[in-house]
């Protein structure tokens, strides 16, 4: 009964803002049109501007129900852009008379899940701290909200397809890219190389070897490592190891450091 007196007076303000401005609204207004008390009003909510925080919460958790289906950000993002397109009275009365920052909670209510989901999905081969993927999430989040709140300001007025468009061409596989510096910072080179590159006593299939904790510093030294096998061989021979000698010093890392070298200074 709770919910059904809610969704009665939520139909009756959002009605109401078709007729005027949310500040020229009063709980009056609202009450004679869904036919019931100021008392039911106050049982409920605090004021109108308790009402429009419900309002948003529950539209924000309505519209992340059938999210989970989009193949990639972006699908997602042109989604909310549509809703807030589909709820426009409301957001720019809410936006002009409440005040920026409640649109501004709104929209990271919505993006906000929207992007982890994204981010899980790009960090599935790699192990990211859930600290770091939440710096990642929050630096995108920041960048469409901001983005967005523009786009509001100017009455919602260009296309969402093209402003999703060209976002998505700014940003395409940056996500991913800034998860694996983040891993490539953070991570022990015995991490790094770990079923790539081999270190001393290596018996000759590439694997990593734990090392002694003498030689477990921030930089490792170039003479703990010997270069990358090419695919299928064994790795190239230094410091006992039994695979073919390669003497070049310097290798590509390969997969998702391909631009990460060996060399006598370290990583």
């Amino acid at each position: 009964m709770s919910q059904t007196t809610k969704r009665a007076l939520e139909a009756s303000f959002k009605k109401l803002l078709l007729e005027k401005p949310l500040n020229k609204i009063t709980i009056n207004d609202i009450t004679e049109d869904c036919g019931v008390n100021r008392m039911t009003f106050y049982y409920h909510f605090k004021d109108i501007y308790d009402l429009v925080d419900w309002i948003l919460a529950e539209d924000a958790a309505k519209a992340m129900e059938g999210r989970r289906g989009f193949g990639t950000w972006s699908e997602a993002y042109l989604d909310v852009l549509r809703q807030l397109q589909d709820n426009k009275t409301l957001v720019l009365n809410v936006y002009r008379s409440v005040g920026r920052e409640q649109v501004e909670q709104y929209l990271y209510r919505l993006l906000d899940p929207i992007l982890k989901d994204f981010a899980d999905r790009e960090c599935h081969d790699i192990t990211v701290q859930d600290a770091d993927k939440q710096f990642v999430v929050d630096f995108y989040k920041y960048a469409l909200v901001g983005m967005t709140l523009e786009w509001t300001r100017r009455d919602m007025k260009g296309d969402p397809k093209k402003m999703v468009e060209r976002v998505s061409t700014m940003i395409h596989g940056d996500f991913r890219r800034a998860l694996c510096r983040i891993v490539q910072r953070n991570a022990h080179p015995a991490q790094l190389l770990s079923g790539h590159a081999g270190l001393c006593g290596c018996p000759g299939r590439g694997a990593a070897q734990p090392l002694p904790c003498r030689k477990s510093r921030s930089l490792l030294h170039g003479k703990y490592l010997h270069p990358l096998p090419r695919p299928g061989n064994q790795c190239a021979g230094r410091f006992g190891c039994t695979g073919p000698a390669d003497q070049r010093k310097n290798r590509k890392l390969s997969g998702v450091f391909p631009k990460l070298r060996l060399s006598p200074a370290g990583i």
